[in-house]
């Protein structure tokens, strides 16, 4: 019986560092403005980013409308700096499936929100490079990016 517990307590806390873990990988910011201006304004703090180059933008309701589905509002940016993004990818090569960077806009229940992916926890993934200076650099420009949104 104490062996059942003492699993039940060690299950219980497992499940709960994966979901803290999970909760981190990707940040979530809820905007101030409404989906369309969220999107433009997202669109414009690429497009003025002299270093960024903004590859893709997909609106993922309009695809599954084509398809004949239905989802809620959500756009898809696709962007980087292939300077950057080259470097790191020459250092950690398989890092290739992370980049470019992606940051989607989506509306739930009302709220609009900004999210991508943590690149500390880009970074996680390869030995040593949570200190490569593409690392730095890009957790501060999209913290900075979503900064510039809410204004």
């Amino acid at each position: 019986m104490k062996l059942f517990k003492f699993l039940s307590v060690a299950v219980f806390l497992l499940g709960f560092a994966v979901l803290s873990f999970a909760a981190d990988h990707v940040i979530v910011t809820e905007s101030k403005h409404d989906f369309k201006t969220t999107v433009a304004k997202v669109k414009t703090c690429i497009k003025n980013n002299k270093q960024a180059t903004l590859f893709n933008e997909i609106d993922h309701q309009a695809n599954a409308k084509k398809a004949g589905g239905q989802m809620g509002k959500a756009t898809l940016f696709i962007f980087g700096n292939p300077a950057a993004g080259s470097k790191f990818m020459a250092a950690y090569p398989q890092a290739a499936i992370d980049l470019p960077l992606k940051v989607l806009v989506f509306e739930d229940k009302g709220k609009v929100y900004i999210s991508y992916v943590n690149p500390a926890d880009i970074a996680s993934n390869y030995k040593g490079a949570k200190d490569h200076p593409f690392i730095k650099g890009v957790t501060g420009m999209l913290a900075k990016m979503v900064e510039n949104v809410n204004k």
